[in-house]
């Protein structure tokens, strides 16, 4: 049967009497002493949900009241004088005079600020933390990986062309001869009569192996602190997994090494200068007062870093002017994903300071900042180190596929997309990787599978079909909305290759730099290629946490991966960048 709720007393010790009529102290083991705990908590609770009315005080005159606020007691005992009889009020005149000695004990009434300021409240915490981070990896998920990587090097060697093929720089020749006065020469032998010797292109490549990886720290307290609301260490393992998934799908869209065998750092642009003075386009913001001098500064655009700055280029013409600015273009720096530019009003980097950034060779500046006539006077300022390319990296898509040594086709616009024929961009595109690949008249057969594009490029390209193009395109509204209302908008997802026949999807990469477009190959033209994918991530070791023994009062985990894209055939692919929309 349950032991019925202890007194307070008895929770931790009562005085017991021998058969000898001595006593002790005795204190119950602690699984009593426990039990007794909780019987008393609940008998606590039990009385607060079911407060003693003041008949119950009538019925036991000696009780104590349960609800002991001062209000409370004092409307109790004027009832009790008021309603009883005087014979029950004398008889009852200690238990009265007890109750008045709680009362005057009371100090205030249970508020919702008191005694404390913030209450004894809840707080209402939802557990655990809410993981909001964006993490996304569609490169990554597309292209094949194994671990098959040995060593400090990926080595490969490429059939790149052979007689008639119309790649890797080989020559044509006519198949006919004549058995009885044909003189060929083969192995040094000469004045054989046989059919002319085929030539072969071919070359050999060697991919450094890189690694990557994060690390992080939970601290003991941290861990210990959490209990009850977050596994931390979960939580640092599943965030370390995510960073390192997204850092590498970012180094494999645009990362540049500067180790022998890689693309290396980005040239500074050359040609920066300022034009005549002109009236500021809309959105655009004028000199606000006369500037002696303006001094501009361009660095190209890795998608990981900056090149150095480029020499200096500087305009006098709005000295005497307010409400103009001067349009800037230079020349552009090949691989690059777009430009930074910096501006101020003495000469020299360590005077220049952010101004904005553009997608094609050319830049209006804005003069918004703090400086004279609104020139930027703080911020970030160019470096006089390059950070484009990193010893430590290998090379990404876009850093090959922005090569016109290597990549099928190199298109760069400097302009928008055409507003007469959307989309012709990427049909030069598809025209070039057939059969002009790398710009040499190379027939390469290239029939692409996907383009990557940035946010507002793929939005352009759907507004244009709206507007600019209507005599070309058309938009049916389905009989089934009339008159309830249509579905406002339309997207461009996909692009058929005039040249092959293919639809190629359009796929938004969340973190392609503004301005530029992939065109992916998956796979090459040729059945006996040996090579199953265009790109290969070939890793030593793939994704790899290492929980590190505990030397100190923490938790430390990192992630490793040792391995580079392998792009066996980039000339199957390209890029159609500075799309200025």
């Amino acid at each position: 049967m349950p032991m019925a709720p202890p007194r307070p007393a008895e929770m931790f010790g009562e005085r017991r009497t021998r058969e000898d009529g001595s006593s002790y102290w005795k204190r119950p083991n602690a699984g009593e002493q426990v039990e007794r705990f909780e019987l008393f908590k609940l008998a606590l609770r039990d009385s607060h949900e079911s407060p003693m009315q003041v008949s119950d005080v009538l019925a036991r005159v000696a009780g104590a009241p349960q609800d002991t606020s001062r209000a409370a007691i004092h409307a109790q005992i004027e009832e009790l004088e008021k309603s009883v009889s005087p014979d029950v009020l004398a008889s009852i005149a200690p238990q009265l005079e007890k109750m008045k000695g709680v009362q005057a004990d009371i100090g205030k009434e249970w508020l919702s600020n008191s005694p404390l300021a913030s209450g004894l409240v809840a707080y209402d915490l939802q557990a655990p933390a809410k993981f909001l981070a964006p993490r996304d990896t569609p490169i990554r998920d597309r292209t094949p990986r194994s671990t098959q990587g040995a060593g400090t090097t990926a080595r490969y060697k490429r059939i790149t062309g052979i007689t008639n093929s119309g790649t890797g720089g080989v020559a044509d020749a006519t198949p006919f001869f004549n058995s009885e006065s044909a003189s060929g020469t083969s192995g040094g032998v000469t004045g054989l009569r046989r059919p002319a010797t085929i030539s072969y292109a071919a070359d050999e490549k060697a991919i450094l192996f890189q690694e990557q990886g994060f690390t992080d720290i939970v601290s003991l307290k941290a861990m210990y602190q959490s209990q009850g609301y977050e596994n931390l260490r979960q939580l640092s393992q599943t965030a370390l997994l995510w960073a390192t998934l997204v850092g590498e799908e970012k180094s494999l869209l645009y990362a540049r090494g500067s180790a022998t065998g890689f693309e290396g750092a980005l040239a500074a642009p050359t040609g920066v200068a300022f034009a005549s003075n002109s009236t500021p386009p809309a959105g655009v913001t004028g000199n606000t007062a006369d500037i002696a001098n303006l001094y501009g500064y361009v660095c190209a655009n890795s998608g990981r870093g900056l090149s150095v700055a480029s020499t200096v280029a500087t305009t006098t013409t709005l000295s005497a002017v307010t409400s103009k600015t001067s349009v800037m273009s230079w020349t552009d720096s090949p691989g690059a994903v777009g430009y930074t530019i910096f501006l101020g009003t003495t000469t020299g980097i360590a005077n220049a300071y952010f101004a904005g950034t553009s997608q094609t060779n050319s830049f209006t500046p804005s003069f918004t900042g703090g400086g004279t006539g609104g020139v930027p006077s703080t911020g970030a300022q160019p470096s006089a180190s390059d950070a484009s390319a990193d010893a430590n990296a290998y090379d990404g898509y876009l850093s090959i596929y922005t090569d016109t040594s290597l990549a099928g086709y190199v298109g760069r616009l400097n302009a928008v997309f055409s507003t007469t024929n959307p989309g012709t961009e990427y049909q030069s595109a598809f025209q070039n990787m057939y059969y002009n690949g790398l710009g040499t008249g190379q027939t390469l057969l290239a029939d692409p599978d996907v383009i990557w594009i940035y946010a507002g490029g793929r939005v352009a390209l759907s507004d244009l079909l709206k507007t600019a193009s209507s005599t070309n395109y058309r938009l049916t509204i389905d009989n089934g909305e009339a008159g309830t209302g249509v579905r406002l908008g339309s997207i461009v997802t996909g692009i058929y290759n005039e040249v092959t026949g293919k639809m190629l999807d359009f796929e938004v990469h969340p973190y392609m730099p503004k301005g530029c477009s992939l065109i992916h190959s998956d796979t090459v033209p040729v059945p006996d290629s040996q090579v199953g994918a265009t790109v290969e991530v070939r890793n030593v070791v793939d994704y790899t946490a290492i929980e590190w023994a505990q030397i100190q009062m923490s938790y430390d985990t990192s992630t490793y991966m040792l391995g580079a894209p392998i792009f066996y055939a980039p000339m199957f692919s390209g890029s159609v960048v500075g799309i200025g929309n």
